[in-house]
């Protein structure tokens, strides 16, 4: 298993479950806890989960277009031609990226839905925050048509006040799976990874990694961020890791006050 998977066995078993059933859910949890990474990891395995889906990965959620442009290409890979009507029912036809491009949204929302229904489609959603009325609505109708698979930091749940209103009462039903922070085994086996590639070299590494996890509450991505910056030079000072421009750099005060600044920065006066 990748090493960016590490302790995530429990979502992974959760996300196969619902592959299987082909049951469309939501993937949540803060930034940098590893979202786009289980979902990469989706893209890599889905074939050894549901054979029988067709996957299309969308990166580019911030607009409806942006979405159905993901969708329609692969789409228009794949049939080579899409055909529907317009709103006056004249013929509408893509025969390539630039057709797909110059069409308006509501005949490649139209396309995307038609050509959904022609076989097991599975739609992945990354980075899905900026859920406009016109997303929404987008959204419910592909739960018709396909297991949607959507990620974002909000978990759309009914007791999520923000999103009251604005979300279509499909989504707030739609399974959620959480991620949470690694637990400490989990946090020391990617910094000792990372220790190990990075060929860092500390008086007390030890104490290096409780700091490091005090810090970063178990985040994949922050633990990532500072043992990459560790390792560079401009952070070394008489054979000295220093600390304190690390965390300067990755704004790590403000979250967790001058107490951890202070651990960080004794262990080198000793």
């Amino acid at each position: 298993m990748s090493l960016f998977m590490t302790g995530r066995q429990k979502e992974i078993n959760a996300i196969s479950g619902h592959m299987r059933r082909r049951r469309s859910f939501h993937l949540y949890g803060p930034e940098g806890i590893g979202k786009s990474a289980l979902l990469f990891w989706i893209n890599e395995h889905y074939r050894k989960i549901d054979n029988g889906s067709v996957l299309i990965y969308c990166r580019n959620c911030g607009t409806l277009r942006g979405i159905l442009l993901d969708i329609a290409t692969p789409l228009l890979d794949r049939y080579k031609e899409l055909r529907g009507v317009d709103k006056y029912q004249e013929p509408v036809v893509i025969r390539s990226a630039k057709d797909v491009d110059r069409e308006n949204i509501i005949n490649l929302r139209n396309i995307v839905n038609r050509y959904l229904r022609k076989d097991h489609f599975c739609l992945i959603f990354d980075h899905l925050e900026n859920v406009t009325p016109k997303i929404n609505s987008l959204l419910t109708s592909l739960y018709e048509h396909a297991m949607v698979i959507t990620a974002s930091r909000q978990s759309w749940e009914l007791t999520d006040y923000r999103f009251r209103g604005n979300l279509g009462f499909s989504l707030y039903l739609v399974p959620k799976v959480q991620l949470e922070s690694l637990a400490r085994k989990d946090a020391y086996a990617l910094m000792e990874h990372w220790y190990d590639e990075l060929q860092i070299r500390i008086k007390d590494k030890a104490m290096f990694f409780g700091i490091i996890y005090r810090i970063t509450n178990g985040n994949p991505k922050v633990i990532i961020d500072i043992m990459q910056k560790a390792q560079k030079n401009k952070y070394l000072r008489d054979r000295i890791r220093n600390l304190k421009l690390i965390h300067l750099d990755l704004m790590i005060e403000k979250h967790y006050g001058n107490d951890l600044l202070k651990d960080m920065l004794n262990i080198w006066k000793q």
